[in-house]
């Protein structure tokens, strides 16, 4: 292979990486994610992006070395020893990639909260009272928001009335059975005496089973009318949004005057424990960072933490095709004695290992 061969064979294989680099920055400019916009922040710093200028400045260094050479002491007189030759040596720390390693360079990460849900109500009305606005702490079971009730107060009231009703015709259907019992069984025993037909026997006996059918009728009534009640209290009862864990308001999504209903959430709500961290690793990856594994987590703050994987995407993105890893940091104290506040969405990088390791493979 002579030079130009050569050239030929390294400009293909830097235009093939320049490709996939390109193809894979589209993907993730599309995407849109916060993940992505940390890891443009961090990219220009990462050690993996140093070492590849260095090596594209080594190689390009190595591929103007023979015409300068050539130029200096002109062609040679008879041949072309060059073509004869073997290609030029070319070191192996320039010539050969690295395997892929993101781990033990450290993978850019965003803080993420630990659990977060869109509060929305569970039925259809007018939001009249929003009582927190973002940044305000809550408490689990907590009134965050009222809706207009009014059309469920007015509806209790008429079921109520309703339900005394029936409560009334309940009693009366009771004692009218009773009532038809009591003869027709006066009835049986003049009847067997012979006082009696048969046939005034066979009539009081089928009104006994016309008011026992009665009574069953009148306790359905009362049934349906308490079942009717309970579910427009709970209609009441939901008319008021409460936090469904501790946490921190992060967004307002309407204000008062708004409709609103299932589907349509109101608050954003995240819970104000301990954040975790999420990055994206190569599904090759995947065997290094089983459930438990511990981590360690550098802020942009210059502060490190440690973190352990607690949750695994089962499958692949199809976006940026790799798969997202989640893992919890572990705080020896609350936020304040940080010195700052970790807020959601500050980028960060993750390394394995120990914490000297991860300080070695930092420094560029």
């Amino acid at each position: 292979m002579n030079d130009h061969a050569l050239a030929r064979y390294l400009a293909a294989r830097g235009a093939t990486h320049r490709v996939a680099s390109r193809r894979n920055l589209r993907r993730g400019r599309e995407a849109k994610t916060p993940l992505y916009r940390a890891y443009c922040k961090f990219w220009r710093q990462s050690p993996r992006r140093k070492g590849q200028a260095r090596r594209r400045e080594a190689l390009r260094h190595g591929l103007l070395a023979p015409g300068l050479l050539l130029a200096v002491l002109g062609p040679p007189a008879c041949g072309d020893p060059l073509a004869d030759a073997a290609p030029p040596a070319v070191d192996s720390a320039v010539d050969r990639r690295p395997d892929p390693a993101p781990l033990a360079a450290g993978h850019v990460a965003v803080v993420v909260p630990a659990r977060a849900v869109d509060v929305a109500p569970t039925v259809t009305g007018e939001l009249v009272s929003l009582r927190v606005w973002p940044g305000d702490s809550c408490r689990a079971g907590e009134p965050l928001a009222q809706l207009d009730d009014s059309a469920a107060r007015n509806e209790i009231a008429v079921v109520e009335a309703e339900l005394r009703q029936q409560r009334a015709a309940l009693r009366h259907a009771r004692v009218d059975a009773q009532q038809s019992q009591a003869q027709a069984g006066e009835l049986d025993e003049l009847a067997a005496a012979g006082h009696t037909s048969t046939r005034e026997r066979d009539d009081a006996r089928f009104e006994a089973r016309r008011r026992e059918a009665d009574l069953d009728a009148a306790v359905a009534a009362v049934a349906e009318s308490r079942a009717q009640l309970d579910r427009l209290h709970r209609e009441l009862q939901d008319s008021t949004i409460v936090a469904p864990f501790d946490g921190v308001v992060a967004r307002r999504y309407l204000d008062e005057g708004a409709v609103t209903g299932p589907g349509s959430p109101v608050l954003r709500l995240i819970a104000g424990s301990t954040p975790w961290v999420r990055f994206a690793v190569e599904p090759s990856e995947l065997e290094a960072l089983a459930l438990g594994t511990e981590l360690r987590v550098r802020l942009e703050h210059g502060v490190e933490l440690p973190a352990r994987v607690e949750h695994v995407a089962p499958e692949v993105d199809p976006a940026s095709e790799m798969v997202f890893v989640d893992a919890a940091l572990v705080l020896a104290g609350p936020d304040d004695e940080l010195g700052f506040e970790l807020a959601i969405g500050t980028p960060a990088l993750v390394f394995t290992g120990r914490a000297s390791d991860a300080d070695a493979r930092a420094t560029p």
